[in-house]
């Protein structure tokens, strides 16, 4: 498990965010944020709040990363992972479950972290950083637009033809989050711009295989644009069913054997100079089934 409990007896009287920090060593970042995610109480479940004056047994719940993945190529700086389908890219809550940090922090250290994110159901070529100087970096050019990025889908229907898909999509805020169907993003004229250029590469008789590039990067952006089309991705759980089906399929997200066939196939960038180009085929690409 990703997360182990364990108990300290304070002697002395002091407020939660200074035993977090001087006791333990916790930076104020990493300190908020066990304040923030409930992961310091009581034995009896209370949870402690940051300037709470705490005494005698506590419980702490500390992240123990489990290396399952290996990297396929490490720089000084930054490492490349194949990020398999339904594998969470960050953990969430107090989980017991895996996620590809557990892999990235557990052979680089807790400085390393992923520089962005796949959704849970996508498959693909993943960076991290492995320190914080260097994610600042990689970060940036993300922002910027200096990542080239490359997917590859198979999805239901006939598409003869490249198009550029521009549609704004409106992301969930966060009390709509909360909501059994609030992780939905939507297109909405008053959304942020989107944009997805799409290519055929291998059309059969009820689906197509696409080569996709998106120039933005939103939330399920290149989901949602392919269901607004009228072509959803083969086996995709939130777009393109009914709300039923969805909510059904979030209850039991994590026991999902269904592989989503979109798969990010590829990343290029420049860094420091020296160009890089990395790339890692699904099964599902060749086959369509």
């Amino acid at each position: 498990m990703p997360f182990v409990t364990k108990e300290f007896f304070l002697t002395d009287s002091t407020k939660a965010f200074m035993f977090l920090e001087n006791s333990l060593g916790y930076s104020s970042k990493e300190a908020q944020k066990i304040i923030d995610k409930a992961r310091l109480y009581y034995p009896n479940g209370e949870i402690i709040k940051k300037s709470q004056i705490i005494f005698g047994k506590v419980c702490l719940d500390i992240f123990e990363p489990q290396v399952f993945l290996k990297p396929i190529f490490v720089h000084r700086d930054f490492a490349i992972f194949h990020k398999p389908y339904n594998l969470l890219t960050h953990p969430k809550g107090k989980f017991s479950h895996q996620s590809l940090c557990d892999s990235i922090k557990g052979i680089f250290g807790k400085d390393a972290n992923p520089v962005h994110r796949l959704d849970f159901e996508t498959s693909g070529v993943v960076l991290a950083s492995l320190h914080k100087d260097a994610e600042i970096k990689l970060k940036k050019m993300f922002e910027v637009n200096m990542v080239r990025k490359i997917y590859r889908a198979w999805v239901w229907g006939r598409i003869e033809k490249e198009m550029m898909i521009d549609l704004k999509i409106l992301s969930p805020n966060k009390e709509q989050k909360k909501q059994s169907l609030g992780i939905r993003s939507r297109i909405d004229k008053n959304g942020k711009e989107a944009l997805t250029f799409i290519k055929p590469l291998d059309i059969r008789e009820d689906r197509t295989l696409l080569e996709i590039f998106p120039i933005t990067g939103r939330t399920h952006q290149i989901r949602i644009h392919l269901f607004a089309i009228g072509h959803s991705i083969i086996n995709e759980p939130l777009y393109g069913v009914d709300d039923k089906e969805a909510c059904l399929y979030l209850d039991h997200k994590l026991e999902s054997k269904k592989q989503l066939f979109l798969h990010a196939r590829s990343l290029d960038f420049y860094y420091e100079g020296q160009r890089y180009f990395f790339s890692v085929d699904e099964d599902f690409l060749d086959l369509g089934k």
